[in-house]
C-alpha cells in the first residue's frame, strides 16, 4: 500500500449536462411526468419508455429544491465520454 501523495492540487470537475434535457425521472405515465414538471416549474421535454426528461436552466439547484420540499426525485442527465487509451 502507497502512502498516497495529497499534495497535487485537486481538479474539480464539472458534469456536462445533455443540454436542453438536463433532468430524468422514471415515471409511469406522460401525465405524472407533467405533474412533475408543474410542480418543480421546469419544462417536460420528453416522455419515452418510462423516462422523462426535463429542461431546467440550473439542474442543481432544481434538485436541491426537490429534495427540500420532499418532491419526487430527479436525476441529473449527464454526458459521459468513453476515452480509447
Amino acid at each position: 500500500m502507497g502512502s498516497g501523495d495529497f499534495s497535487e492540487p485537486v481538479e474539480t470537475v464539472t458534469p456536462e449536462y445533455a443540454e436542453g434535457e438536463e433532468l430524468l425521472c422514471l415515471c409511469d405515465n406522460e401525465e405524472e411526468a407533467q405533474k412533475i414538471a408543474d410542480l418543480y416549474g421546469i419544462e417536460l421535454v420528453q416522455f419515452q419508455f418510462g423516462v422523462a426528461t426535463f429542461h431546467a436552466e440550473d439542474p442543481q439547484s432544481v434538485i436541491d429544491l426537490g429534495k427540500e420540499k420532499g418532491y419526487p426525485e430527479l436525476e441529473i442527465n449527464a454526458i459521459s465520454h468513453i476515452y480509447d487509451n
